[in-house]
């Protein structure tokens, strides 16, 4: 399971932030990987669009007009359907970004403009490889206990089977 290439063909991936430039630039680099790229321009729409249709991976820019991109990460992870989606966060090099608060927020990582074309696909790739793994892993767990479910069932049923036979045979 270490092992596990991730190619990012296919992959879905939501950028929220207020800038066109900062949008076309990531959507460039990723759409080069062959990603499924969509964008909100405002909070308010990344988080109904990350609800509506959950990507696979989240970026987010930290500030946006007076907004605070903490506290819509921190209502991301509210949602059962993405709490588990892995959220990039984004800054530029002259904004303040408390990094303590990225990680509190529940963010999993941040990236600082300019971006720097490897550094996006190396971030994005290692935290989609983290989640598909962590998706992989849930898919065989739950098979591993439906499997051990049936396993007791089967031997419930055996069980009282054989309390039957044995109950037929001596009460004869």
């Amino acid at each position: 399971m270490n092992n596990v290439q991730v190619p990012l063909n296919n992959a879905s991936v939501l950028i929220v932030d207020d800038s066109y430039y900062n949008i076309k630039t990531l959507t460039m680099i990723l759409k080069h990987e062959e990603c499924n790229v969509r964008s909100a321009l405002s909070y308010e729409l990344g988080l109904k669009s990350a609800v509506e249709n959950p990507p696979d991976i989240i970026l987010i820019r930290a500030n946006m007009s007076n907004e605070d991109g903490y506290k819509v990460c921190e209502a991301l992870k509210t949602y059962s359907s993405i709490k588990k989606i892995p959220i990039i966060f984004t800054s530029e090099n002259n904004e303040i970004i408390d990094r303590d608060k990225v990680f509190s927020a529940g963010a999993d990582d941040y990236i600082i403009m300019p971006f720097s074309y490897k550094e996006v696909l190396a971030r994005v790739k290692t935290h989609l490889k983290l989640y598909f793994m962590s998706m992989e892993m849930e898919k065989y767990n739950k098979g591993s206990y439906d499997e051990v479910r049936e396993f007791n069932e089967s031997l419930v049923r055996d069980n009282n089977n054989l309390k039957m036979q044995v109950k037929k045979k001596t009460s004869s």
